[in-house]
């Protein structure tokens, strides 16, 4: 019984993965509507003001069975990667269709601390098990719970650097430090992010466009500028998308023509942006999960105010020489960070590993 619960909510949540470009700001959820141990619907979360997937896999066994639906649909099993909603939002709560249709089961993989949808379904006589495959569903939908449980999207680091740790020439040399296969592969981190941070610095010297290239790409993420001077003037690359960007800055003294790019003042924190209020208004936008791509000096802030959640480092087989910042250069926090290696892989010749931070 155990094992074929897990495989029915495996199922969701590959259904689940494949709502990353349709479903934001909202969590990317999937579903699978189970009777006599045979899937008869199954769905995802949809577009913003569209069914979430509990109703997309009760729709969709209607559409599968239209002369018996009703039937068919009562005394079924729903397994759904999180918590169902209790509250109307875009839409109505996912409890009221689900007590609606007699399901007379629901089996979730995590819990959503912003609704009530368990207390709701068993006060509905509705039997719910909650924790079927968690460490999987958490880490599916750890944006989300962070923007929720700590007001702010879950941080993702990327550091380039060489065997001897060097991340930036201190001349400010612009070169590639890894191989171009790190550098596709980087575009997949970017791609399972709603938003790429950034500093001024970085867009100045480089102007990146830090866009993820590919065609499978239907969406390119947000993008955030820390410019504490507003000298952005809008026409660099980065902010040539089609998606919103948003410039944090101290004081909003000028108008930029781009319609894209909202103007955002953030109040300072001993003379530079508060991260933590810029994370905060971010988590408001939606943004629940967010990549930090940036120059030495914004990653130490970042470590400093501990608001990295995950590393992913990419070391080249070579040596910088006596002219590199180290990464243990960074800032004196850095030696209260408490890394476990999650994933180690070889990309080419580079090694890639990923850490998460455990005291974030």
């Amino acid at each position: 019984m155990e094992d074929q619960r897990k495989e029915f909510m495996g199922i969701a949540l590959k259904l689940a993965k494949e709502a990353k470009d349709i479903s934001f700001p909202n969590p990317m959820v999937g579903a699978v509507l189970v009777k006599n141990n045979e899937i008869i619907g199954k769905g995802n979360t949809k577009e913003p003001g569209n069914n979430h997937a509990e109703i997309s896999a009760i729709n969709d066994a209607k559409r599968n069975f239209p002369s018996n639906s009703e039937e068919k649909i009562k005394g079924s099993s729903l397994y759904v990667t999180l918590e169902p909603c209790s509250k109307q939002g875009r839409t109505p709560a996912c409890t009221e269709e689900i007590i609606k249709n007699s399901i007379k089961e629901v089996i979730i993989g995590s819990s959503d601390p912003s609704q009530d949808g368990l207390k709701v379904l068993s006060n509905a006589g509705i039997k719910t098990q909650i924790g079927v495959l968690k460490d999987q569903t958490d880490d599916h939908h750890k944006g989300f719970l962070s923007r929720v449980e700590r007001k702010r999207p879950y941080v993702r680091c990327k550091i380039a650097c060489s065997l001897d740790g060097g991340v930036a020439f201190l001349n400010g040399e612009s070169k590639w430090i890894t191989s171009e296969k790190s550098r596709i592969d980087s575009h997949d981190l970017r791609k399972k992010s709603d938003a790429i941070i950034t500093g001024i610095g970085t867009v100045i010297a480089d102007d990146p466009k830090m866009t993820v290239r590919s065609k499978e790409v239907k969406k390119q993420p947000i993008v955030c500028v820390l410019d504490t001077k507003l000298k952005s003037k809008g026409t660099e690359k980065i902010y040539q998308r089609d998606s919103e960007s948003f410039i944090f800055t101290k004081t909003n003294h000028k108008t930029i023509n781009n319609k894209n790019i909202k103007i955002v003042e953030i109040d300072s924190k001993e003379g530079d942006i508060n991260l933590r209020d810029t994370l905060e208004y971010l988590a408001k936008e939606g943004i629940s999960e967010l990549m930090l791509e940036s120059g030495p000096s914004l990653v130490s802030s970042f470590i400093e105010e501990n608001l990295i959640d995950e590393f992913i480092f990419y070391i080249a087989p070579k040596l910088m020489g006596k002219n590199k910042y180290k990464f243990l250069d960074l800032t004196p926090e850095i030696k209260e960070l408490e890394l476990k290696v999650i994933e180690t892989q070889y990309i080419g010749n580079d090694l890639k590993l990923v850490a998460i931070n455990q005291r974030s």
